[in-house]
Formats: structure tokens, sequence, C-alpha cells
């Protein structure tokens, strides 16, 4: 009778210990496609008023360079108004576009960010010209 509880405590340790063993050889979902060109180095999301908001900025890309920071409001780009995040993302991610102009509000500021991807051979370059006040 000595040994019952020792064995269910172990039997106890044993059950524990399956449920992280196992978990480590279940088939792992595929990475999702990530939401930002990457020549154009941004990431976009909608906040609950339906604005597109951008959600993060990789260091040295365009839209960094171009003076686009985490929590803009984007409100057109390449000259067309946003209706809400994947059209933002696919104006964006057009390879067509080298240069682009993306008009955001930063806080109630109007701001025009000149986002430059591509040299004159058509190469991704990744440079921007900086955010502009604009008076709206």
């Amino acid at each position: 009778m000595r040994w019952a509880p020792r064995l269910v405590y172990a039997a106890i340790l044993l059950l524990a210990a399956l449920p992280p063993l196992l978990s480590s050889r279940l088939a792992r979902p595929a990475p999702a496609k990530p939401a930002h060109d990457e020549r154009a180095g941004l990431t976009l999301g909608t906040r609950r008023d339906r604005q597109v908001v951008v959600t993060s900025v990789r260091g040295g890309g365009a839209a960094d360079r171009g003076g686009l920071a985490v929590g803009d409001t984007l409100h057109a780009v390449a000259g067309r108004r946003i209706t809400g995040a994947a059209m933002a993302r696919r104006l964006i991610d057009d390879p067509r576009r080298c240069v682009m102009q993306v008009d955001f509000h930063r806080g109630s500021t109007a701001r025009v960010a000149r986002l430059r991807r591509c040299t004159a051979s058509g190469q991704a370059e990744g440079r921007g010209d900086g955010p502009q006040d604009t008076a709206r």
C-alpha cells in the first residue's frame, strides 16, 4: 500500500508532461503573408472607426525615410482616397509605382510623404523625401 500513492503521483507527472511533448511534434500552420510591402517597409491596420493606421515601420525603409511613423492615419495613397486597409495595401504594393505620395494625419496635422522605392533603372531603393505639413 505504501507504493500506491507514489505510483499515482508518478503517473500524474507523466501525464502532465505529455501535452508539451506532443505539441512540439504537431504540424505548424504556414506563416501568414505580411500585410505590407517589403520595399515600402510598413504594416497597416484598421482602427475601430475604420481608419487605416500605420502599425509598424521598418527602420531604413521607404516609409521610415519618407517620414511615416506608427500611429499615422492614412487618407490617400498616390492621389486616391483610401476606403480601407485592403485598398491601401493594394496601392502601396503596386510594383508599377516607384514614387508615391501618401497623405496622412499625425495627430491633428495633415502631412504628405513621398515614398521613393526605385532608382532610375527601376531597382528597389527604399528612399523617401520626408513628411511635409499641408494646410487642410
